[in-house]
């Protein structure tokens, strides 16, 4: 797991951050913490100096078999596709360009690793919130799921040789 990250608690300090996105700054100061009071989606936050600079938010769900493509549901027969959503992720404008990125996804990763070996999962998605973001994942190996295009999916059998 990424050094240094935790969940998200109350002593965390979330005034201030500054992504550079507001819908991702705006859910992250006010919807974040009531979302891991109810359970809904887990925050992780990475803190410098006593101040939060990254975050990412998980929570679990499916993909109706008939919304995903081939890859996504060869062998399911026509069960829906169990997957981690990486549902927020965000990196202060201030430390941006320094893989803080990277090693949140990665740790989110990691956690579908630990999460698959307790439940089954097929992919980490996502729903990038901008080009941007959507390159990034894309530049990791993420694929499109051709039926839901504003989704990408990244199998874990081929997130564990990314990791290797």
């Amino acid at each position: 797991m990424a050094e240094g990250l935790e969940p998200l608690n109350i002593s965390h300090r979330l005034e201030g951050f500054d992504s550079g996105v507001p819908a991702i700054d705006k859910w992250f100061q006010e919807r974040a913490m009531q979302a891991g009071l109810s359970r809904s989606a887990m925050t992780f936050v990475l803190q410098h100096d006593e101040r939060v600079i990254a975050f990412h938010s998980l929570t679990v769900g499916a993909i109706a078999n008939i919304d995903a493509d081939e890859r996504l549901k060869k062998g399911m027969a026509l069960q829906d596709i169990p997957v981690l959503l990486l549902a927020r992720m965000g990196v202060d404008k201030e430390f941006q360009g320094q893989g803080i990125g990277k090693a949140l996804l990665r740790d989110a990763i990691e956690k579908a690793f630990v999460i698959n070996g307790n439940a089954g999962l097929r992919a980490l998605i996502t729903h990038p919130i901008d080009a941007n973001a959507r390159d990034f994942y894309l530049a990791f190996g993420f694929s499109v799921n051709r039926f839901r295009p504003h989704e990408l999916y990244l199998m874990l059998k081929d997130a564990a040789k990314r990791l290797k």
